[in-house]
């Protein structure tokens, strides 16, 4: 049976010491902080421990032990900026704007200025660009800020307006911030040009950035101006592919490759525009307008690339079997074509089964791209095509990254109503797997029914399928989900012959019994997988189920045969430290009587 913390000896491990949370916290602020060094040291110490791994450890500390602002308020003030500063970090937008809502009106001007500053960022941040504009509007108005905030807030109305896609909005903002403030220079003029690409004046985003057209952040924003302006695609690509060749910069590649996509398709050129919406969507950068891609323009691409290959082909549309020959024969020469012509029967197909094959076909080809696992997200994921529910095909991998990602929820959700394996996996190795999942996602109803299902066919389980679903029902007990634990272990005891697995299983039971206050059935539990090899035995297995025997006597009052538990533990061990614990053990039971009586 698998090893986990019931099966190692409770009393065995207390000869250590085992430093609480509390004090673990002081002696983590203590180190090299002492009373004179005060709150920076303190503060530095998180950002360490954030900047080393842990900054959600470092988020919860700084919050559990904010200074009281009332006693100490520059402290307070100090330790709400480290706090915003940590969340910044990790994109937290959402925590920055409950941090900063509400904060106490006394807290000076200079420093509620600030707050309201760094939540407008953030609501902008966060997706809410009207709130985010109303806040800096109140700035605005009713504060006498510095001239480069008064800016910088002019600067995130315009950014809000955007976000919205509000374009003439954005445009009549900055003629006013020019106003203003007059030309800002290179920035100014990619902000402008920015807005006037979008808001359909290409060319006039072009004249604004020619006097900057050799500088490398301008240079994919003016061939993207110059293509929509209706300049000719050819040399636009040609100009973007050589400058892919001279620059490392990541962010300034992915625009190129848009620029790239955008006058591939101008040009019509699909296998080029596939080939760089693939790659572009499988990377772990996303970009705004004007530059965003999604997977909508990639699945619109796959689909007029093959209607273009059928159409050359005299391929009529219904006849699956003939697009899928042709799918098969592109593979290897033309491995885009191929892939559009499975994203086309995906969609369209006749027969619901050719459309799951060939989901199934498009989903094993993507998957051998690099950032395979990515880009199948972006197609599958995010985009409208599958509202009503995802193909079978694609959810088993994508499952699988959730999973690496540490996304339970997202797991369940791609699990619910997938019964069936993937090819080559073992159903109930499958159904073990949907079971943990939905347990670590919440979903324990579910979760134990699946359990419940296995249970039963426990006796014709391998030992090695056996302490799996075992560690299944660990989780259950991990999440405190005690009683549909008990009856789990309860239906594989009935199940099993072999006596070690039934005495494990008994200690196990007793475990989820005492965690529900039912200490005196936990302890009859406990001294049945005690002496399931002997009345007598005090093996080591023995030794630790009487001890947490003796622990639950002594819960249920019952001192008298808890005492007499810890008497045969005695004589059962010479080891120094265990003999002292027995001790102290004895030396409760002897406080817990005189409380009881």
């Amino acid at each position: 049976m698998p090893e986990r913390r019931s099966t190692v000896s409770t009393y065995a491990r207390k000869g250590g010491y085992r430093i609480s949370g509390a004090r673990l916290l002081f002696f983590f602020l203590a180190i090299n902080a002492g009373a004179a060094q005060g709150g920076s040291a303190r503060l530095e110490q998180l950002e360490q421990l954030a900047r080393g791994g842990a900054p959600g450890l470092a988020i919860a500390l700084l919050a559990e032990h904010e200074p009281d602002y009332a006693r100490e308020p520059k402290r307070w003030q100090e330790w709400v900026k480290a706090g915003v500063e940590l969340r910044h970090a990790q994109n937290d937008w959402e925590g920055i704007v409950a941090t900063l809502a509400d904060l106490p009106e006394s807290a000076g001007a200079e420093f509620l200025l600030w707050a309201e500053s760094a939540r407008a960022g953030a609501l902008l941040a966060a997706g809410k660009p009207t709130l985010a504009r109303e806040a800096v509007s109140r700035l605005l108005w009713q504060s006498t800020g510095s001239n480069d905030q008064r800016r910088a807030w002019r600067e995130l109305i315009i950014e809000s307006y955007l976000a919205q896609k509000r374009h003439q909005d954005a445009l009549t903002a900055m003629r006013r911030f020019r106003h203003d403030y007059g030309e800002g220079g290179l920035p100014d003029a990619v902000m402008r040009a920015t807005i006037l690409i979008q808001s359909g004046s290409p060319a006039y985003a072009a004249t604004e950035l020619a006097p900057y057209a050799e500088k490398p952040q301008v240079q994919a924003l003016l061939l993207l101006a110059q293509l929509r302006a209706g300049g000719e695609p050819k040399p636009i690509i040609e100009r973007a592919e050589q400058r892919l060749k001279e620059t490392t910069d990541a962010a300034e590649r992915f625009r190129l490759r848009a620029v790239l996509a955008e006058a591939a398709a101008r040009a019509g050129d699909p296998a080029r525009q596939i080939a760089v919406l693939e790659l572009q969507l499988g990377g772990a950068l996303e970009m705004a307008a004007p530059f965003a891609m999604d997977a909508e323009q990639l699945w619109g691409a796959y689909h007029d690339y093959a209607r273009r290959v059928g159409n050359q082909s005299q391929l009529l549309i219904g006849d699956d079997r003939a697009w899928f020959e042709l799918a098969e024969e592109e593979v290897a020469r033309y491995p885009i074509r191929s892939r559009a012509l499975l994203a086309l029967l995906a969609l369209e197909a006749i027969d619901a089964e050719a459309r799951e094959r060939a989901h199934a076909q498009l989903v094993e080809r993507v998957l051998a791209l690099p950032d395979g696992r990515e880009l199948l997200a972006r197609l599958y994921l995010h985009s409208d095509r599958f509202t009503s529910g995802l193909p079978q095909a694609p959810r088993y991998p994508l499952i699988d990254r959730a999973l690496a990602n540490g996304n339970l929820e997202e797991a369940a959700l791609l699990l619910k109503g997938l019964e069936e394996p993937p090819a080559g996996v073992e159903r109930a190795m499958w159904q073990l797997r949907r079971a943990k999942v939905l347990i670590l996602a919440g979903d324990y109803v579910h979760g134990v029914e699946v359990l419940q299902a296995l249970a039963g066919d426990v006796a014709d389980f391998s030992p090695a399928m056996r302490d799996r679903l075992v560690q299944v029902v660990f989780d259950l007990q991990a999440v405190h989900q005690h009683e549909p634990a008990y009856r789990l272990f309860e239906q594989i005891y009935a199940e099993v012959a072999d006596l070690a697995v039934k005495r494990e299983l008994l200690f196990w039971m007793a475990d989820s019994l005492r965690a529900l206050e039912q200490p005196r059935e936990a302890a009859y539990l406990y001294m049945q997988s005690a002496m399931m090899a002997g009345t007598e035995a005090l093996d080591p297995w023995a030794q630790t189920a009487r001890y947490e025997a003796a622990k639950s006597l002594a819960d249920a009052g019952m001192f008298a045969d808890a005492r007499n538990l810890y008497r045969q533990l005695l004589t059962a061990t010479d080891n120094p430290s265990r003999r002292a614990v027995l001790r102290q053990e004895m030396e409760r039971l002897v406080l817990l009587e005189g409380q009881r009586r």
